[in-house]
């Protein structure tokens, strides 16, 4: 059987106080300016950051399907390739001998 929960994951103790204050703005609690503030941030900067961390959970509410995940078309053809190339290895290895001196 798969794994679907995912346990709440732990925050970096160097990324506690960005967390801690990127919540705050979202529940209401401080403004953007002065979250930018304590974290000594610009309000532009400040912002990139919390919309960046906003992305993220927004790409994991994206509905999935289950199961494995199809490999990319690039990763495919370049794991096809790499394959290829062992398998030549492979063959040209049989051949080799080591000399003894």
């Amino acid at each position: 059987m798969s794994k679907s929960y995912t346990p709440q994951p732990e925050v970096p103790e160097n990324l506690q106080e960005r967390y801690r204050t990127i919540v705050q703005v979202l529940s209401g609690e401080l403004t953007v300016s002065a979250a930018a503030t304590s974290l000594g941030l610009s309000r532009n900067q400040f912002q990139t950051v919390m919309h960046k961390a906003l992305l993220g959970m927004i790409e994991a509410l994206e509905p999935r399907p289950p199961g494995p995940q199809p490999m990319p078309e690039k990763e495919k053809r370049l794991s096809e390739e790499n394959e290829n190339c062992r398998g030549r290895t492979r063959s040209y290895g049989s051949g080799w001998r080591r000399s003894t001196g």
